[in-house]
């Protein structure tokens, strides 16, 4: 149906220029303004003695590279449609189609255009009555734009705009004329809410906002439906969106779980305000079903609309747009939007999200905006947490101040299943079905798809884990199996305890070393992974015996470790830091202190990730306090003190290491 609304718009274009072919142009194109096309193409029309004439006339003023305007074109559409009724809405239909035109622009159009008439050709009447009604007067009389059956190419158009996904016209042209006649009239109310919704004035978009899901909510959910659905099938053309950005918010606060998908689709589209709002819409319907859509949006790192979000310009491989045009651009806070939906849907990790990836000075320059919707989105949900006090245009000292006290805030509360008043539903059908497609992703040969999927896996957390559970059983290859291992780790959920115990078993060195890794998330609450950690510590590969020894830097003080310390002798640079770390556990930090000190300021910065890795993790620390990235000579990075560390490990002993 779209391919052929575009060959009708395409067939319209290409009447007007072929007429211009062998005419004579008195007007200079290339200096013409929009004031000046209109003069000039009036002077034509009074000019021209034949309506071959005044078609060549109009089609030399439409190539004017004013005209690429669509606000230009669609003012000078009512004048074309002087000449030819056809042409003239064949390029609202174009412009509608393409371009974001505001509803100012087309409430112009519509007093400009000509009134259709009861006694001119029905053609003629057809063309103009499809015109004001795209326009939005939804009271004209729906037969005069059905009154030629089948419809002249244009209206054609016109009538595919508003009843192309309708499934009383899914054929098209071919259907009865009544049934066509019988749609107009049956949803010109909420089309003209909609109308209403997708203005620019606030007032005039709420009061349509509060028809489509007050008065009207028993009969809007279709045409909503469709107008999201058309503006995800057509990539690239975005004269729609503001109406399906309203559409979505109308749906969510409908609650019509039908357009999930259509919600999805749109988070993943490229253009930002859609993603933005569906984001939002999601929230609103409640659905855990889109928790996995929502969770990957946040995950993938290459993402040219977050860019945007920045204060500064990130760059050619970042965004498309170029740094000349960067002040200008629009920016949308999708992340904000998509966290704040997990919140509502009862995922309290979304919280790291926003103070981690937004909420760090040093991490990147982020629009006021957007910080205010993140710091917002902490208010309403986490209503004791310190967000208040993070000002978005205070300076660098007070936001720095205020991050920490959040990161540290949500560090000691991370793994509280009461941290919001509403629960997950990990049973519902929907998130049993789209948890299982996103662990799905863990069993392909895809590198990307691993990273996005355990980073989602981890965003989601312990819902995730029936689903890994499921695929770490149903598993073959051994590349999946090591993934899942890791995706279990994750997770945090003692829940994942059992498989992962099964996978440390694997007759394969790969799962078992991946297993082992996972356990040592479990190791100081789950006395079971600390007892398989003890035994794979002694496994006959060194593959394994290092991921152990690595696993076992997140164990309590317990004497069995420190046995098993006395028995080993590392071997490897791997193994000793491991080695050393589980030291700085077990007997302090004055043990090992000076070897943990050269290992975090390491001159190659793998080395010193590693090291920080496993300190973090052994002593349980904000990821904040320590920069690896930086060079350890750069004053102006955060690097982790002894002091920080003693008190770590002195924090451990006092809850005895659990």
């Amino acid at each position: 149906m779209h391919d052929r609304r575009a060959w009708v718009t395409a067939g319209l274009l290409a009447v007007t220029c072929a007429v211009v072919a062998g005419s004579r142009s008195p007007v200079q194109a290339a200096d013409t303004s929009v004031s000046e096309a209109r003069t000039a193409l009036d002077r034509l029309l009074r000019e021209s003695s034949s309506k071959a004439e005044r078609l060549a006339a109009a089609a030399t003023v439409l190539r004017a590279p004013v005209l690429a305007d669509p606000m230009a074109t669609l003012e000078i559409a009512p004048r074309v449609a002087a000449l030819d009724d056809s042409v003239g809405l064949g390029l609202v239909v174009r412009t509608l189609t393409e371009a974001d035109v505001g509803s100012a622009a087309t409430d112009r159009a519509r007093e400009a255009w000509p009134a259709p008439d009861a006694v001119e050709a029905a053609d003629q009447r057809a063309a103009r009555a499809a015109a004001r009604w795209l326009l939005g007067e939804r009271t004209v009389d729906p037969t005069w734009i059905t009154g030629r059956w089948p419809p002249a190419p244009a209206v054609a158009a016109a009538l595919d705009l508003d009843l192309g996904h309708h499934p009383v016209y899914e054929a098209g042209t071919q259907t009865p004329v009544g049934a066509v006649t019988d749609l107009l009239s049956r949803e010109a109310p909420v089309l003209a809410a909609l109308d209403d919704a997708s203005a620019d004035d606030a007032e005039r978009m709420t009061r349509g906002l509060d028809r489509l899901v007050g008065d009207l909510k028993g009969q809007a959910a279709d045409v909503l439906v469709a107008a999201v659905r058309r503006a995800n099938a057509l990539p690239g053309a975005d004269g729609r969106t503001p109406r399906a950005a309203r559409a979505a918010l109308a749906l969510g606060r409908l609650g019509d779980a039908r357009v999930r998908e259509d919600l999805e689709a749109a988070l993943a589209g490229d253009d930002g305000w859609m993603r933005t709002v569906a984001a939002s819409a999601l929230g609103d319907l409640g659905d855990p079903g889109a928790a996995p859509a929502l969770a990957w949006h946040l995950c993938v790192l290459s993402d040219g609309i977050r860019a945007r979000d920045r204060w500064e310009y990130p760059g050619t491989s970042d965004t498309p747009i170029p740094a000349s045009a960067w002040p200008n651009i629009d920016y949308f806070a999708v992340d904000a939007a998509a966290c704040e939906a997990l919140l509502r849907l009862g995922l309290p990790r979304a919280t790291g999200y926003l103070i981690d990836r937004q909420l760090d000075p040093r991490r990147a320059r982020y629009r006021i905006r957007v910080l205010q919707d993140a710091t917002d989105a902490l208010e309403r949900h986490l209503p004791d947490s310190p967000a208040r006090a993070f000002v978005p245009d205070a300076g660098i000292p007070q936001r720095q101040a205020a991050f920490e006290a959040l990161a540290s805030w949500w560090h000691e509360r991370r793994d509280r299943a009461d941290l919001l008043s509403t629960s997950f539903d990990e049973t519902a059908p929907s998130f049993r079905e789209t948890s299982r497609g996103l662990v799905a992703n863990l069993r392909r040969n895809d590198a990307r798809r691993f990273i996005i999927s355990k980073a989602a896996i981890e965003l989601i957390g312990p819902p995730m884990t029936p689903a890994l559970a499921e695929a770490a059983a149903a598993a073959v290859r051994p590349v999946a199996r090591s993934e899942i291992a890791l995706a279990l780790g994750l997770v945090r959920d003692p829940r994942a305890v059992p498989s992962l115990l099964d996978l440390a078993a694997d007759p394969r060195p790969m799962v078992r070393a991946r297993a082992a890794v996972a356990l040592g998330a479990y190791a100081r609450s789950v006395p079971d992974a600390l007892d398989m950690l003890l035994q794979l510590v002694h496994d006959p590969l060194e593959e394994v015996r290092v991921a152990a020894l690595g696993g076992l830097v997140g164990a309590p003080r317990d004497a069995r470790v420190a046995d098993a310390l006395a028995t080993l002798v590392p071997d490897g640079r791997d193994a000793k830091r491991a080695y050393a770390v589980v030291r700085l556990v077990q007997e302090g930090p004055a043990a090992v202190w000076d070897e943990v000190e050269a290992g975090l300021t390491a001159n190659t910065r793998e080395q010193r990730h590693a090291w920080w890795d496993l300190v973090r993790r052994a002593l349980d620390l904000p990821a904040y306090i320590h920069d690896a990235q930086s060079e350890p000579k750069d004053e102006t990075a955060r690097h982790l003190t002894r002091e920080q560390v003693d008190a770590g490990w002195n924090a451990l002993v006092k809850t005895g290491g659990r």
